[in-house]
């Protein structure tokens, strides 16, 4: 990250042209440039690259990531049913 500061000293944002700071893109050590003026993220071709690899598995997975979801929502959806009854969602609409 100490590297980022260096490189994001002199790097305006293409968007609106206010200075941009690093962050850690999701805690992973990999550095993005945010600007505070648009809000938009900058991203270096080194830490594109990396962002693929680190994230390559769940690219790879993401069926099984969303059916595992869709199954565990359904899951607690019937406990919840079970325990207070099936007009939990539907309380107050009407």
């Amino acid at each position: 990250m100490r590297l980022a500061w260096g490189e994001a000293r002199g790097l305006p944002c293409p968007r609106c042209g206010e200075s941009l700071r690093p962050v850690d893109f999701q805690l992973t050590g990999i550095p993005v440039f945010h600007c505070g003026g648009c809000g938009g993220m900058l991203v270096s071709r080194r830490g594109v690259k990396a962002l693929a690899v680190r994230f390559k598995f769940q690219r790879d997975h993401a069926q099984l990531y969303e059916s595992l979801g869709t199954s565990m929502a359904e899951e607690v959806r019937v406990r919840m049913n079970r325990r207070l009854g099936p007009d939990v969602g539907e309380a107050g609409v009407g």
